[in-house]
């Protein structure tokens, strides 16, 4: 686990036409033998964190005891708050994003933003309505209050690299077969 996600600890950059995504800071990272053992987690950048995390802040408590399997649903929530910060950095700022009190419920009409100027490519309709349900069930899933129902970093992980995939497909198929204009 690495405990302390937050876009500060992202860098994004281009490789060849795709862009890539990279963890770094890897000082508050922790290992485990199981879900089990019990690892401490510093109360820092506590905007990014998990509403577990924060029901111990401000407490005096500068490191909270959890289990590598919490730590995990700790990540999870991180990485769809960073993932949301992503796509929506030019509607918010960092520390607009940052302020809201967990949980964070992510607003959909901003996924419906996002996607409006996928309709004007020529994308079907359907297509576009299929991904914004599948990008707000990622947030959804990441989001939500109750750490054992959040799924965990490596399922979310898959969900979203799966999402980018059909999107990809789909681009590339409908440059391949759309009707040149006349």
């Amino acid at each position: 686990m690495h405990t302390d996600i937050k876009p500060d600890n992202v860098l994004v950059f281009k490789e060849g036409d795709i862009y890539v995504g990279k963890v770094i800071d890897f000082g508050f990272a922790c290992f485990g033998a199981s879900d089990t053992t019990k690892v401490n987690i510093p109360a820092v950048s506590p905007v990014w964190k998990a509403p577990e995390v924060h029901r111990y802040a401000g407490y005096g408590n500068d490191q909270q005891s959890f289990t590598i399997g919490e730590a995990k649903r700790i990540d999870a929530f991180s990485f769809g708050k960073v993932c949301a910060w992503i796509l929506f950095w030019d509607d918010h700022s960092l520390e607009d994003l940052s302020e809201l009190s967990p949980p964070f419920e992510l607003d959909t009409a901003l996924v419906r933003q996002l996607l409006q100027p996928e309709r004007s490519t020529g994308l079907t309709d359907q297509f576009v309505n299929a991904m914004q349900l599948k990008l707000e069930g990622f947030f959804h899933s990441s989001y939500i209050s109750d750490p054992e129902q959040r799924m965990p970093f490596h399922t979310l992980s898959r969900q979203l690299t799966g999402i980018i995939r059909a999107w990809e497909v789909e681009y590339v198929l409908h440059l391949a077969f759309a009707q040149p204009d006349m």
